[in-house]
């Protein structure tokens, strides 16, 4: 675990927002970050501002990573084109 520590006016802070850990001293580990994908799945993140009960923050953090087993794929996509549900 390698969190980043700083000092504010109440003492030291952890900041844990780049690891897989949470809490006052980045002492619980976060199980919900993981997902698996077998091939056909997908998730969406609509960030538009006419999303219904979409979060209204200054700032949203959001991180990716991928692990592969082939050797030639598309693994991500970032665009602003609707996907039609089928």
């Amino acid at each position: 675990m390698v969190e980043s520590v700083y000092s504010t006016n109440e003492g030291p802070k952890c900041d844990c927002s780049l690891t897989e850990y949470e809490g006052k001293n980045c002492e619980i580990e976060n199980m919900d970050s993981k997902l698996t994908f077998s091939g056909q799945e997908w998730i969406g993140y609509d960030v538009s501002s006419s999303s219904a009960g979409a979060l209204k923050a200054k700032a949203e953090n959001f991180s990716v990573s991928f692990k592969t087993v082939h050797g030639s794929a598309m693994i991500f996509y970032a665009g602003d084109e609707k996907v039609k549900k089928t």
